[in-house]
């Protein structure tokens, strides 16, 4: 969604005061398009896939602790049902941590080769990028 006129005089003004103070060349650099107009911020992040596997396996380690912490109750005050219960609790603390600290993939699993030239992702942001330009 595009500014209008009066935003991008409030950005461009929050921008150079940010550059003047900071003593960096451009401090909106990250929040531009990297279409043909340059001047105007994205304000939606870049989606990342997200890793299904890690989702997977901390939600059934949870469940499983869920299960170990039931079998715990029901044997009541002894020594093992205490013991079953804090392991279950364990494998739901692990469990969840382990889903949700790296929701997504992980960058070095990326690898930094570029595009194929005959891609078909390659060829659609050259149709774009052309565009862009032909606009400007």
């Amino acid at each position: 969604m595009g500014l209008s006129e009066h935003e991008q005089q409030i950005w461009d003004q929050m921008a150079s005061s940010l550059e003047a103070e900071l003593g960096i060349a451009d401090v909106t650099e990250p929040l531009r398009q990297t279409t043909g107009n340059e001047s105007k911020p994205t304000s939606e992040p870049k989606k990342k896939a997200l890793d299904s596997r890690r989702i997977l396996w901390g939600s059934l380690g949870a469940l499983l602790g869920i299960v170990l912490l039931l079998v715990g109750v029901t044997l009541g005050y002894q020594l093992s049902g205490i013991i079953v219960g804090l392991v279950g609790i364990g494998f739901m603390v692990a469990g969840v941590y382990y889903a949700l600290s790296n929701p997504f993939q992980s960058e070095h699993k990326k690898t930094d080769k570029p595009a194929k030239t005959g891609s078909f992702k390659a060829k659609q942001q050259e149709k774009f990028r052309q565009r862009g330009q032909q606009q400007a």
